[in-house]
């Protein structure tokens, strides 16, 4: 009777490990990632919320003694700036993204200053 259960639990333990490295892997693969064009559209959709997005750097802003930086990704569906404390990346270069949905402030219902808070970027 033990042993039974011992290896149920060694079952249910081992199906949950697999399915964390399978979710974690999934984004690494390319599955999860938002268009930057829905994200624009509709960013109360994903306001606070961590997303994932892909394409290619089209410019990067470095300020002198400050330490955010920003640089805009696009892909075939929009553009939008991201914000980082990191090194950001040679323009021309392809990146994936993942962050958080941020904007400056909110006038009315225009969004002022969209942007993503990067979390990881590779």
């Amino acid at each position: 009777m033990r042993t039974d259960r011992w290896r149920r639990m060694k079952r249910v333990v081992g199906a949950a490990v697999f399915a964390a490295v399978l979710l974690a892997g999934c984004a690494r693969v390319g599955l999860g990632f938002r268009k930057i064009g829905d994200v624009l559209t509709a960013p109360q959709n994903y306001a606070g919320k961590e997303i994932l997005i892909r394409g290619t750097v089209s410019n990067t802003l470095k300020i002198p003694f400050v330490t955010i930086r920003l640089y805009a990704v696009r892909d075939a569906t929009g553009e939008i700036n991201v914000r980082t404390d990191k090194e950001p990346p040679l323009a021309g270069s392809q990146v994936h993204v993942r962050g958080v949905l941020d904007t400056v402030a909110v006038v009315g219902d225009q969004n002022v200053g969209l942007h993503l808070r990067e979390i990881e970027r590779w």
